[in-house]
């Protein structure tokens, strides 16, 4: 048995379906991710996952009493005690536990020292920032001797750089402490690093479950198709007639023999350019630059496109276009499946 069955929930608050039949496992010591837009139903599922909510249908199966095991949640709003002082409001996730007052001390000052909390450790929650309350949330769940943690959004106010060195130890803190975990964000960035799978959630539905590079590379639907990665796929409306695919005046061939109207998804790492004459000229319309690359938005046949470059056309906003179309990805206008 799974260590966590989800079997048909939904949550409803009046007639507003927040979560609907959700149907997923988890294995012990997993990291699952949980990712998707505000408004997707992640923290809502957190809630009844750790209790706080009732589903209205469906079961939660797990080795042992839900009840019996032992959870820590961190919540989005902190849930911090305003009266009492850093260092109390770490060690409140340690009331039940069976450690010496020495060993207690130990862990948090550890885990403040770990995230630059340790100066903060006297003073009252209100007498510092967002961002350092935000850590001394993350200082208590750390604390914590639970087997399951639910984590909903722990950086998002956090500046990058902080961010950035937090990441690893929360997966080294999961690995030690051979947590299950449940992490809610909207950052692909910290599914990609953190995660064993990745849930995928738009409007209380599970769009699609699997590997960050699975949802990547092999999406299961159009949401999913657009909603992964940094930049989204390239999206076209057309027609799909004995292998050929025709927008306006744009055609390419396909692998597909179907005659029915498709969406043709194509990623901007996929489509090349060159100042070599072809069947695909393409217009620069704008040129975005980025970190390690530049981004343009070309019109090619009336239709506007996304492409990654890594070098610039120089003097020219005429360029002409190769796809690779090994990665053409085609679904169906109705359904939104591929």
């Amino acid at each position: 048995m799974h260590y966590l069955h989800i079997q048909d929930v939904s949550k409803f608050y009046g007639n507003l379906c927040v979560l609907d039949h959700l149907n997923f496992d988890i294995d012990e010591h997993e990291f699952i991710v949980v990712l998707g837009p505000s408004g997707s139903g992640k923290t809502t599922l957190l809630k009844v996952l750790c209790q706080l909510e009732t589903q209205d249908d469906g079961d939660i199966l797990v080795e042992r009493c839900l009840h019996d095991i032992k959870k820590t949640m961190f919540f989005q709003s902190y849930a911090l005690f305003p009266y009492l002082n850093v260092y109390d409001n770490i060690a409140i996730a340690l009331l039940s536990s069976s450690l010496s007052t020495n060993q207690i001390s130990q862990r948090i000052y550890e885990i403040a020292r770990f995230l630059d909390i340790d100066h903060l450790l006297t003073r009252k929650i209100k007498q510092i920032s967002g961002g350092q309350a935000q850590r001394v949330a993350l200082a208590r769940t750390m604390a914590s001797d639970a087997s399951l943690c639910l984590m909903d959004e722990p950086l998002s106010h956090l500046d990058d750089l902080t961010a950035r060195k937090i990441l690893p130890f929360i997966k080294k803190i999961h690995q030690k402490k051979q947590w299950t975990t449940l992490y809610v964000t909207h950052n692909q960035k910290e599914a990609q690093l953190l995660a064993d799978r990745v849930i995928v959630m738009n409007h209380g539905k599970i769009e699609q479950l699997g590997t960050y590079e699975t949802l990547y590379h092999d999406p299961k639907t159009l949401f999913v198709a657009q909603f992964m990665g940094e930049n989204p796929m390239n999206l076209i409306k057309g027609h799909m007639r004995n292998g050929q695919f025709q927008c306006k005046d744009f055609s390419l061939p396909v692998l597909f023999k179907q005659e029915k109207d498709v969406i043709l998804g194509i990623r901007v790492e996929d489509i090349s350019w060159s100042c070599v004459k072809n069947e695909y000229p393409a217009i620069i319309l704008s040129m975005n630059r980025r970190d390690h690359y530049t981004l343009l938005e070309v019109d090619c046949l009336g239709v506007l496109l996304q492409v990654i470059t890594f070098q610039e056309p120089e003097k020219t906003k005429n360029i002409y276009l190769q796809f690779n179309r090994k990665k053409f990805y085609i679904f169906d206008q109705q359904s939104q499946l591929r």
